[in-house]
């Protein structure tokens, strides 16, 4: 059996290259590396099935979904998102790319194993079989031996919490992020970028403490036993709900309001070692299968005919479909700046209009002012004239 190992090329999330490490730590071998979101164009050397833990985000390009045939799956520690990058038509969010051919393909595979229980809902409520997996990132081990130092990590914070606690410690303090740019990363060979997954595994491994809102830090902290702190908000909460009983959870005005000394004294929950020892089960009961099945290749696609037609039909497709999406896109932006446009003038011609308005009344109060004294000056002369009648 070939292996293959799914990662996501242009990513700007370093959790993501931490998920594929994850997983590569059951692979045999890496024979192929695909990109998730082209997962449907992969195409084998030669007409054969090839074995892939696919966990992980699912996904920008939803038309690229299910799978390529030629892909034997373990379907473990998947997250389907909602989220549509080309919602031009609505902003509803849904999950119809999960029906059809789609559950057509995967319910071939068997359950779907779930990373979080809003997957797993949106999974049952389609028919799926599927359960509650946990995430990979749990399974992995010790990137080398574990040296305890006297730093923190503080990952992807708000500037106030990271300056709080540079304030109440005298240990060093690592400011961290997952964010990478993603023209540049990109560039990166698959090698280069794993090797990076190490380097900031180790530095967590190490910590005395780590604090973050990131989840794919503070479960493979958990993995590695590094005391972890999950900064939780409310607005994350469809992605980190589910983990809430398996860490230390703080909101951010609580963390602005503790000590380093109760910081540096938690001790991670130790729950998530029953989803630890069942998804490194399964995925080595999954390799070991695949090093003895037996698959009939036969009903596999011709390579030539995929590979040479339905792919580059589906890429022209999909090209036309882009195209006019990013037309009525600049459409739609040039008709947003029109409107904005006139908004302005009508705001100008508003606020002209006060000012006017307010100048009138300004005018007319000093008109009043002059009629009143007109007026009390005639009254004045009136009540002479009478005294100066009745004096006579």
């Amino acid at each position: 059996m070939k292996y293959a190992a799914l990662y996501y090329k242009n990513t700007e999330n370093f959790g993501d290259d931490i998920q594929t490490y994850a997983s590569l730590q059951y692979l045999k071998k890496i024979d192929y590396i695909i990109d998730r979101e082209t997962i449907d164009d992969f195409v084998p050397d030669k007409k054969e099935y090839v074995a892939a833990i696919l966990n992980g985000w699912y996904q920008h390009k939803k038309y690229n979904f299910p799978m390529s045939p030629y892909i034997y799956p373990k379907l473990v520690s998947m997250h389907f998102t909602s989220d549509d990058p080309y919602d031009i038509i609505t902003t509803k969010k849904n999950y119809d790319y999960l029906d059809g051919f789609a559950k057509d393909v995967i319910t071939k595979f068997g359950k779907v194993g779930c990373r979080d229980y809003g997957t797993l809902k949106v999974l049952q409520e389609k028919g799926y079989d599927c359960y509650f997996s946990g995430c990979l990132t749990l399974t992995i081990d010790n990137i080398s031996k574990v040296e305890k130092k006297p730093y923190i990590c503080l990952v992807d914070l708000d500037d106030k919490i990271v300056n709080y606690i540079k304030s109440i410690t005298n240990l060093e303090v690592k400011v961290m992020t997952h964010e990478v740019n993603q023209v540049k990363y990109s560039k990166l060979s698959f090698d280069e970028r794993m090797n990076r997954v190490k380097e900031y595994l180790t530095i967590y491994q190490n910590a005395q403490l780590v604090i973050t809102n990131r989840l794919h830090v503070a479960l493979p902290c958990l993995a590695l036993k590094t005391n972890v702190v999950l900064v939780y908000y409310d607005c994350f909460k469809d992605r980190l709900e589910t983990y809430k009983e398996y860490l230390n959870v703080y909101s951010e005005k609580e963390i602005l309001k503790e000590s380093i000394e109760n910081l540096l004294k938690l001790k991670n929950p130790k729950k998530y070692l029953k989803i630890r020892e069942n998804l490194k089960k399964e995925c080595t009961d999954f390799i070991n299968e695949c090093e003895n099945i037996n698959l009939d290749t036969k009903k596999l696609p011709d390579i030539e005919f995929y590979k040479n037609y339905l792919i580059p039909k589906c890429n022209y497709m999909e090209n036309i479909f882009l195209s006019g999406i990013n037309e009525k896109k600049e459409h739609i932006k040039q008709m947003q700046k029109k409107i904005w446009d006139l908004e302005g003038t009508v705001k100008w011609y508003r606020e002209d209009e006060i000012e006017k308005i307010k100048k009138f009344d300004e005018l007319q109060n000093i008109v009043n002012e002059l009629q009143d004294n007109i007026n009390r000056r005639f009254i004045n002369r009136v009540i002479r004239k009478a005294k100066s009648i009745f004096k006579r």
